[in-house]
């Protein structure tokens, strides 16, 4: 292996095990391993790589500025609040503000992208493999553990799942990929088809993330991804996704059909009951709720009026004394206005923004960057989790630079320029 490609492999790779120990992924507590440290240890290395070079960083300015300001704003809050947890957010940001300035100076932008496809197309792939092993031969977990939120979670070693239903001879799972929930692997899913999109445009990755994402059993996946191919799809390709849903449906529907009355229920619960709970939220039961948002949303209202400038602060649910402990108003936009205020609601938001004025600045209308902003929108309506998370901020980061420079990304052109 050459030296420069050495080096490359050795860079992502390091890169990927600081984002590995963070949230959204749940291997740190699957596995039981020292996250802060490795993550410290990590970042530390690469920051003496930038420092040694330091005369050859080149940077787009308006990205770094919007990191800076995050973090100048997490430690006002700090003192604001008197909640150590911005000290926490904090680091969620300078951690990838790091992981850019390396990236972006010492690897083509085309590296890092398509890393991000291939290990969301391989957790996808694993993900599936485990769900069919799951119900055809009862496949047993390696370890059960607990996410970051608490919630049970079990680890089949090629994939994690907080869902899981055991009928004695055959399970149920929602594939989580490395992730702490269904919802996230789904979520991840759609962000590598853009980004695919935006770069490389392998239509066989795009087939094979689309497939696979269907095993999670997310209706927020299911529906974007129908809105998504009225943008890309032509009919014919509309037809072969239809026919190809349509198949692995109906091998669900038989599985399903020779299950006792009980565990259809329960199947039901965690796939069309969700959908029938976001139409008609009445008809919800305990068994099975979709992501109905409606008390989130009247919480986070609520907390903002009662503190419109700076919000309630991260700690709020366990903060004793604060007017909403014990209540949960995150999982919707208005949640983080809610909880960081009107000023820190906005600001923390700055890099979605960018984002979003990045791919509409130009008068064309349903560009490529255009297509892929408003999916992720839509993206963000089910899972507005854009605050924190290392991953969450590379994410982005990578979204605008592949928007930034559409069509140039493979020859690594000028993704630095700012405005």
């Amino acid at each position: 292996m050459p030296e420069t490609k050495k080096k490359i492999w050795i860079s992502i790779s390091l890169i990927w095990v600081i984002m590995f120990m963070a949230f959204p992924f749940s291997i740190p507590q699957a596995l039981n391993l020292p996250a802060k440290f490795i993550m410290t240890a990590g970042t530390a290395v690469l920051t003496v790589g930038i420092l040694i070079n330091l005369q050859r960083i080149k940077l787009n300015s308006s990205i770094v500025f919007i990191f800076l300001f995050q973090i100048l704003t997490a430690f006002v809050y700090f003192f604001a609040h008197s909640d150590a947890a911005y000290i926490n957010l904090l680091f969620q940001v300078v951690v990838p503000m790091i992981l850019y300035i390396y990236f972006s100076n010492f690897m083509k932008l085309e590296t890092l992208t398509g890393s991000f496809i291939k290990i969301m197309m391989v957790m996808g792939l694993l993900s599936s493999i485990c769900f069919l092993l799951a119900v055809t031969i009862n496949l047993p977990y390696y370890s059960a553990f607990k996410n970051p939120d608490g919630r049970e979670a079990y680890n089949f070693i090629i994939s994690f799942t907080n869902t899981l239903v055991d009928f004695g001879s055959a399970k149920f799972i929602r594939p989580a990929g490395y992730f702490d929930e269904p919802g996230t692997l789904a979520f991840y899913i759609l962000i590598a088809i853009l980004l695919n999109d935006l770069t490389i445009n392998n239509k066989k990755f795009r087939i094979i993330l689309m497939i696979t994402g269907l095993f999670t059993f997310s209706i927020a996946f299911y529906l974007i991804l129908a809105f998504y191919s009225l943008f890309y799809f032509s009919k014919k390709n509309f037809i072969r996704m239809f026919v190809g849903s349509l198949l692995i449906s109906i091998i669900v529907f038989s599985v399903y059909l020779q299950l006792d009355s009980v565990n259809q229920n329960i199947i039901y619960g965690s796939s069309i009951g969700r959908l029938e709970s976001i139409i008609d939220p009445a008809s919800a039961s305990d068994n099975y709720q979709a992501d109905n948002r409606t008390d989130l949303i009247r919480t986070a209202i609520d907390a903002f009026v009662d503190s419109p400038l700076i919000g309630q602060g991260l700690s709020y649910a366990s903060d004793e004394k604060s007017r909403f402990y014990g209540t949960f108003m995150s999982a919707n936009f208005l949640g983080n206005f809610g909880i960081h205020g009107f000023f820190g609601g906005i600001i923390f938001s700055l890099h979605v923004f960018y984002y979003i004025f990045i791919c509409f600045r130009k008068k064309n209308w349903l560009t490529v960057p255009q297509k892929s902003c408003l999916i992720y929108l839509l993206l963000l309506l089910q899972r507005p989790d854009y605050i924190g998370g290392v991953l969450t901020y590379v994410s982005v980061t990578l979204l605008i630079l592949t928007s930034l420079n559409f069509k140039n990304v493979t020859k690594n052109i000028d993704y630095n320029r700012s405005l």
